[in-house]
């Protein structure tokens, strides 16, 4: 759900519990509209995002910081220098706004106030000075031609967001609402959301049930008293901060308090549902973001390999007919005499032919017989010595398929981090364009699986196996692949000749490749020691020796520990 003005209220005394007096350790900017400042206290630091992103607005703790780029962008360079080293001395919400006020103070204690907005599309987050309400900078500048209401750019004056005709919501009176009620002829629902400012649709359909009535509820059917008694108990809960944080619809959404109007999951606190819910819908959105980005890259790398390999595969088959040019200028040379003078075609007996059936053979009737003869040799040598190259470009043509699907292949199971990996690799190969100052990439760890006391590592990406197969596994240890077909390396640590552990691998790599849907795939093994990557090979591409094959399912390995 979007952030309303009472689950904001419930995030800012949590937050307040948690942070207050913190010192800001470091800032960075890891995605264009989100911020993360790690606070620093006795013993232990709180990496805090605050995101003005227009789907998945929103401030919580991270468990994990991401990477961020190593040129930061102005924002993030500015807040730098304004806020590092500081202090955490408040944190407020203004009235039921969905805004969060951080208030820094330096060691001059002269304040700064960071304020995120979480308003859908138009959020935002704003470093102003309060003694003077002038902004510093915003994530997102607002123009006068963009909103000629509240100017958000360096410079400008800090407004707060325009309320319009809505009531706060304590400023409501029973009369008022009485009064709402009877001038309202549609749904109550959505006249509360008119009417009151901070309430979302989640709170008012809350409203209504704890009244007895439905979401779809006219208001002329609604009693004001039920209502106004439901209004007393959310404002009690606020006031006395009885929060009561929880996920809804499955782990997608979250609330402050238990709903009366749906299922519900309690959670430890308001930041775990908001980093379960909105986090991971962020991250699920960029990371779907990122893989298309990447997929339609090596899509179109595909398909013009595709049209390579046909069109060269039919240059070979025509380089491949060499050997007819040979026999006809051979047996054009001993029957010359037999060539009437301008004829198109002559038939003569084939000498290599058993039975010496005749051959037709073309002629450029302007041209002499031993003419003729001369350009079908020359035909035939042009031929034979264009088939090797072809033939060597065809071989290339379909290495690089087989590297691309694979690349595919590897892009079906990335997170953010493996995707970073996968994007240098295609760098790397010539698929992208190079940047000018390059990320550095962490490297990922492989999959891990565990059965009888052996691990099962897989990689994740063409990088990853080259790394896995070639630096990490020992030469006895047991290297697994689907014959033939793009996936990941699989190692058996320690090396085995189990047949059950050398199955369930087996069905691990199948998994792990583009025959996951298959059945009946096969799975060469052998051991490291047999592996080689030859020189100027592609990333993930190796050979190897010794081999022997089995035959799995891939959906068949039972479930094991991943680490």
């Amino acid at each position: 759900m979007p952030f309303d003005g009472f689950s904001t209220s419930a995030l800012v005394r949590e937050l307040e519990t948690m942070l207050l007096r913190s010192r800001v350790d470091h800032i960075a900017q890891p995605y264009p509209l989100e911020i993360i400042i790690t606070l620093r206290q006795p013993g232990q630091s709180f990496p805090l995002t605050l995101s003005a992103d227009p789907v998945f607005p929103r401030v919580h703790l991270l468990e994990e910081v991401p990477a961020s780029p190593t040129t930061p962008p102005n924002f993030c360079m500015l807040l730098r220098k304004y806020l590092s080293g500081t202090r955490l001395v408040g944190i407020t919400q203004p009235g039921w706004e969905r805004i969060i006020q951080f208030q820094f103070q330096n060691a001059n204690h002269e304040p700064l106030t960071l304020a995120v907005e979480l308003m859908g599309r138009h959020s935002n987050i704003i470093l102003y000075n309060p003694q003077n309400n002038i902004i510093l900078d915003t994530i997102k500048h607002v123009t006068s031609e963009v909103n000629r209401f509240r100017e958000l750019i360096p410079g400008a004056s800090y407004l707060p967001p325009p309320k319009g005709a809505r009531i706060m919501p304590d400023d409501l009176s029973f009369e008022t609402l009485q009064n709402m009620l009877s001038a309202s002829e549609g749904k109550c629902k959505q006249m509360l959301l008119d009417s009151i400012l901070g309430l979302g649709p989640f709170l008012a359909t809350e409203l209504l049930v704890r009244s007895g009535y439905g979401a779809e509820a006219l208001s002329r059917q609604v009693d004001p008293l039920r209502l106004w008694q439901s209004w007393q108990e959310l404002l009690k809960i606020r006031e006395d901060s009885q929060f009561q944080p929880c996920l809804l619809a499955g782990g997608k959404d979250f609330a402050a308090l238990l709903p009366v109007c749906s299922e519900a999951t309690p959670v430890p606190s308001l930041n775990d549902a908001i980093a379960q819910a909105l986090g991971a819908a962020a991250e699920g959105r960029r990371l779907l973001d990122a893989k298309g980005r990447l997929q339609r890259v090596v899509k179109k790398a595909r398909e013009r390999s595709q049209r390579k390999i046909k069109a060269q595969a039919a240059e070979l088959a025509t380089a491949e007919d060499a050997e007819k040019y040979r026999v006809m200028g051979e047996m054009l040379k001993v029957g010359l005499g037999k060539v009437p003078a301008g004829s198109q075609e002559v038939s003569l007996p084939n000498y290599y032919d058993p039975q010496l059936r005749p051959i037709t053979i073309p002629l450029d009737p302007s041209l002499s017989p031993q003419v003729n003869a001369e350009k079908l040799f020359h035909r035939y040598g042009r031929l034979k010595k264009g088939h090797k190259k072809i033939a060597k470009q065809l071989a290339s043509s379909r290495a690089e398929l087989y590297y691309l699907e694979s690349v595919e292949q590897s892009l079906t199971d990335a997170s953010l981090k493996e995707l970073s990996e996968i994007e240098a690799e295609l760098t790397s190969t010539g698929y992208l364009p190079t940047r000018r100052k390059q990320e550095k990439v962490r490297p990922s760890q492989p999959h891990k699986f565990i059965f009888r006391d052996h691990e099962i590592l897989v990689g994740r990406n063409n990088y990853q196996n080259d790394r896995l197969t070639l630096k990490l596994a020992k030469r006895d240890e047991l290297w697994l692949h689907t014959k033939q077909i793009p996936g990941s390396h699989v190692i058996v640590r320690p090396g085995t000749e189990d047949e059950e552990i050398i199955l369930v691998a087996a069905q691990i790599a199948a998994y792990f490749s583009r025959a996951r849907d298959g059945q009946n795939v096969p799975v060469d093994y052998t051991q490291v020691r047999h592996v080689h990557k030859p020189n100027g090979a592609k990333p993930g591409f190796v050979i190897y020796k010794q081999e022997r094959t089995v035959f799995v399912d891939p959906k068949a390995h039972c479930e094991l520990e991943v680490r």
